[in-house]
């Protein structure tokens, strides 16, 4: 969690205040189409397995493109690739209304949204070390992960509500919004210039030299699996809790929510045990 001191005097910096805000305010709307997207897809298909699709819809994007995509966003504009995902991001959602007809259309929309993800998170991951000192580094990304967690335990239940209240299409279209002024946002954002860099390698080969590095050390496979089996487990419990949620809990569409807002609740308690956990340890 951030300090008062120090979280408050980061947001008095512009540059960070834009990058914070921008993530922040999609992932309002994430909270929306996290709840509303997997209702919508229970509600047309009715089954667990429509709903794992969701899941692999997501996935597939991530397995594919996340080893290009950390190379070539290091080759373009980092500020410009986060406005055009969160334009490509705002279009779709925007859309997914008026195609949710049809159950290809929505799993494309979710591959389209998890593919302007990919790119989207590792441009703002690497602008945040050029925005704050490396004292702040801690501060800055505990700030914008704390933002992540509110979100999701408050907002997600409000998720629920309006998706009763007013329907799928609403839900959707404030996460269009949401992902409209996170652009807009980033326009406000100033990089520092950087100093002329020497000629590099292209990205393919700079692409490959890390799938390269990945298959021949033990330890980078380990933490790459690691990493893909926690977000396939954060994905299936996330997606099929609506099944547990509508035929074993005989919970409403709103309390779905409430669920979805749990797992924040988790995931903000999580590291505070594990801390006091390793703290009393290490004081043995």
């Amino acid at each position: 969690m951030p300090t008062g001191t120090s979280f408050t005097s980061l947001l008095k910096q512009r540059p960070y205040r834009a990058l914070w805000t921008a993530r922040t305010i999609s992932q309002w709307g994430d909270a929306f189409n996290t709840v509303a997207l997997v209702l919508l897809v229970y509600s047309l298909t009715g089954s667990g397995l429509g709903v794992s699709g969701v899941v692999i819809a997501e996935i597939i994007p991530v397995l594919l493109l996340a080893p290009l995509a950390g190379a070539l966003v290091d080759r373009l504009p980092r500020v410009k690739v986060m406005i055009a995902a969160d334009l490509v991001r705002a279009a779709l959602a925007f859309a997914l209304p008026f195609v949710d007809a049809n159950m290809a259309n929505v799993y494309l929309v979710a591959v389209g949204l998890s593919a302007a993800a990919v790119f989207f998170n590792p441009a703002a991951q690497s602008v945040l070390p050029s925005l704050v000192k490396e004292r702040e580094l801690v501060a800055a990304n505990s700030g914008i992960w704390t933002a992540a967690v509110v979100s999701q335990i408050v907002l997600a239940p409000l998720a629920g509500v309006v998706v009763v209240a007013f329907g799928y299409d609403w839900a959707f279209w404030i996460n269009a919004a949401s992902y409209l002024v996170s652009a807009a946002a980033l326009l406000r954002l100033k990089l520092p210039t950087q100093p002329a860099s020497v000629k590099r390698s292209s990205w393919y080969r700079d692409a490959r030299e890390g799938l390269y590095q990945l298959a021949h050390h033990k330890m980078l496979r380990a933490l790459a699996a690691t990493q893909f089996l926690a977000a396939l487990s954060a994905g299936a419990t996330g997606a099929l809790l609506v099944v547990l949620a509508q035929d074993h809990l005989q919970l409403e569409e709103q309390d779905f929510g409430l669920l979805i807002g749990a797992i924040g609740v988790g995931a903000a308690l999580g590291p505070m045990i594990l801390t006091k956990i390793t703290d009393n340890s290490s004081a043995h």
